[in-house]
């Protein structure tokens, strides 16, 4: 069994290949966290699949997540167990905050975010950034848990991060723009943009959008999740 060690513990595991087709195969690592000098936070309990970032920096890409994201309806739909890893992202999300468990999801966010970046630098991945910048919350969310990971990701990772930059102008709509006082900020800079879960990539495109046009050299994304539901049936019984 291998292991990833970070701040607050470690993340144990083993490598496992799904392949729902013959030209489809997915690089995952299986495993559980533990935690030495801490009891395990309610959310860490039990076996996580996350992607096995170690294959991912042999195919450079503009975005990287760290693990298949399943959403819950499909679950509810499928008869499949909601994943552990899912959980985890779903109740860490901004919507999901209220007065009484607000420092559990900073620290829940804390805890994974220093996982996945001390994960990246394991595998090498280099993200050659110079700004790091959190995917603006809907306006009627008084938090923006990004922020948390965010502050993490430029602890460790040694890359600024300006919460202010971009906003987004609608809680129905994607609409996003640059908040003047600070867009000279991005100016020439490589920019890394961090999202709890990456779907269609609609949201992607639209900051990368945003960004490119008032300066940016050039836009990354990293997220926690991307949905993806071709391995959890195999990958529940490896």
């Amino acid at each position: 069994m291998r292991s990833v060690n970070f701040e607050y513990g470690s993340f144990n595991y083993d490598y496992y290949e799904c392949t729902p087709d013959r030209n489809d195969k997915i690089h995952l690592i299986i495993g559980s966290f533990a935690f030495p000098s801490m009891s395990c936070p309610r959310y860490f309990w039990g076996e996580f699949i996350l992607y096995n970032l170690y294959e991912w920096n042999t195919n450079p890409q503009e975005r990287v997540s760290l693990g298949p994201y399943l959403p819950w309806h499909i679950c509810k739909d499928s008869n499949i167990s909601f994943p552990k890893f899912s959980a985890l992202i779903l109740n860490s999300k901004s919507s999901r905050v209220s007065e009484t468990n607000s420092s559990e999801i900073e620290l829940r966010l804390k805890v994974l975010t220093n996982l996945y970046s001390h994960y990246l630098l394991n595998a090498n991945i280099n993200l050659g950034c110079d700004l790091i910048l959190p995917v603006p919350a809907k306006p009627k969310y008084s938090i923006n848990c990004l922020e948390y990971s965010c502050t993490e990701f430029s602890n460790i990772l040694r890359i600024p991060t300006f919460p202010f930059i971009l906003k987004r102008l609608s809680d129905e709509e994607k609409i996003f723009e640059l908040n003047a006082k600070f867009s000279t900020i991005i100016k020439d800079k490589k920019i890394l943009l961090v999202d709890d879960i990456i779907t269609s990539g609609d949201t992607e495109n639209r900051l990368r959008r945003v960004l490119m046009q008032g300066g940016a050299l050039s836009v990354k994304f990293l997220t926690f999740g991307k949905t993806d539901s071709r391995n959890y049936q195999k990958a529940d019984s490896p």
